[in-house]
C-alpha cells in the first residue's frame, strides 16, 4: 500500500518561478518537461491511490507550536482520491477535475486567486493564474510527435512583461540540446552530445554534458556525468550494483575535489557536503521503515548532530500518517496530528 503523506501546502520553488526568478524558472520548466505537469504535484503530497483505497473523505490537521495550539485546517477528498478542498480559518481553496486532471482551483480570501488548467492527452498544455481578477502568470507547453516537451513558456511579472522560454532538441528520442531564453535573449544553452573529455566551454552561456560508464567484472558499474559550465568542471559519479541498484553517488569539483557524497541503502540515505578544503558543511540523513516509508529526517549544519533539525513521522495501521514532529537542537518545536474520516 502506498503511503499517504502531507507536504507543505505552499510550494516556494513554483512561487519564485512564477514571480520571475530566472534560476527558479529554469528549474521549474525542467520539472514541467520531466513530470509533464505544472509543478510539484496537484495533490499536495497526498497519494491519490492510497486515499482512494482507504476511502478517506477528509483529514483534519491540528498543529501545535511549542505546546500551544496553532492554526488548524481540513483537507477534503473526492471518492477518486483527489483533493477537493482545503479549508482554513481565513480562506479556503476548492479544486475541480476532469478525468482525474485538475482543471481549476479557486481560493477565497482577499486576493480571490483562481488557476485554470488545460491538458493534451493528460499532459499539461496551459496553466493560467489569476489574482483579483487579473492574469498574473501563464504557462504554455508544446509536445512533439513522441510526446516529449519541445517548447515551454512562462509569462510572468507586471502585465506579463517577463517571458521565459525553454526549447528542447532531440535525436532518436534522446535529448541532445536545450536553450533557455528571457524576453528573446538567450540566457543559457546545454549541449548533451558527448564532447571529448577536457574540452572547455567556449561561451559563458554554454554547458557541455558528457556521460559514460565504467563496468567491473562482477557486473557492477559507475556512471559518470561530466559537466562543463562557465568554464567550471563538475564530475558526477553514480555507483550501481550488478542489478542496477544505485547505492552511492559523489560530486567532484575540477574532477578531483570531493564536494558531496551520498550513501544509499533500503533503510537510510546519508548525504554529506564538503568545502573545497574537505570540511563538512552539511549532513542530511533520511531514514525509512521496512515499507520504505520516511520515518525520520535530519539536517545538521556543519555536521553538528547536536544542533540538528529533525522530523519524525509515525503511521496508523492502514498506512496513513498519524503524526509529524519537528524538533531543533533536541527540543520539540511543532507537531502535526492527523485525524481521518472515511466515506
Amino acid at each position: 500500500m502506498k503511503t499517504i503523506l502531507l507536504l507543505a501546502i505552499a510550494c516556494p520553488v513554483v512561487a519564485l518561478a512564477q514571480n520571475g526568478n530566472s534560476n527558479y524558472v529554469q528549474f521549474y520548466l525542467n520539472r514541467v518537461k520531466y513530470t509533464k505537469m505544472d509543478d510539484m504535484g496537484f495533490n499536495y503530497g497526498y497519494d491519490t491511490v492510497g486515499v482512494k483505497n482507504n476511502n478517506i473523505q477528509r483529514v483534519d490537521v491540528k498543529r501545535t507550536y511549542r505546546g500551544k495550539d496553532k492554526s488548524n485546517y481540513q483537507v477534503q477528498f473526492t471518492e477518486s482520491g483527489n483533493v477537493s478542498a482545503i479549508k482554513k480559518m481565513k480562506d479556503s481553496t476548492f479544486y475541480s477535475y476532469d478525468n482525474g486532471n485538475l482543471t481549476q482551483s479557486v481560493s477565497t480570501g482577499k486576493k480571490g486567486a483562481k488557476v485554470n488548467y488545460r491538458y493534451n492527452q493528460g499532459n499539461i498544455e496551459l496553466k493560467e493564474s489569476f489574482s483579483k481578477g487579473k492574469l498574473r502568470s501563464r504557462l504554455v507547453v508544446d509536445y512533439n510527435s513522441e510526446n516529449d516537451v519541445e517548447f515551454s513558456m512562462l509569462q510572468t511579472g507586471r502585465k506579463l512583461k517577463k517571458t521565459y522560454v525553454m526549447k528542447y532538441e532531440y535525436s532518436d528520442a534522446k535529448l541532445i540540446s536545450q536553450q533557455f531564453y528571457k524576453n528573446d535573449e538567450i540566457l543559457k544553452k546545454w549541449n548533451f552530445k558527448c564532447k571529448p573529455e577536457g574540452e572547455e566551454a567556449s561561451s559563458k552561456i554554454l554547458t557541455n554534458v558528457c556521460k559514460y560508464e565504467e563496468e567491473s567484472n562482477d557486473g557492477s558499474y559507475i556512471e559518470y556525468v561530466r559537466r562543463i559550465e562557465d568554464n567550471k568542471v563538475r564530475l558526477y559519479k553514480y555507483y550501481y550494483s550488478a542489478d542496477s541498484v544505485n547505492y552511492k553517488s559523489e560530486i567532484y569539483k575540477n574532477d578531483s575535489i570531493l564536494t558531496m557524497v551520498t550513501d544509499i541503502s533500503k533503510t537510510e540515505r546519508i548525504q554529506t557536503n564538503y568545502t573545497d578544503k574537505g570540511k563538512i558543511t552539511l549532513i542530511y540523513i533520511a531514514k525509512f521503515d521496512d515499507k520504505h516509508r520516511p520515518i525520520e529526517t535530519i539536517y545538521a549544519s556543519k555536521g553538528n548532530l547536536q544542533k540538528a533539525s529533525r522530523t519524525l513521522t509515525s503511521y496508523n495501521g492502514d498506512g496513513t500518517v498519524s503524526e509529524k514532529q519537528y524538533a531543533y537542537k533536541g527540543k520539540l518545536n511543532s507537531k502535526y496530528s492527523y485525524v481521518y474520516s472515511k466515506y
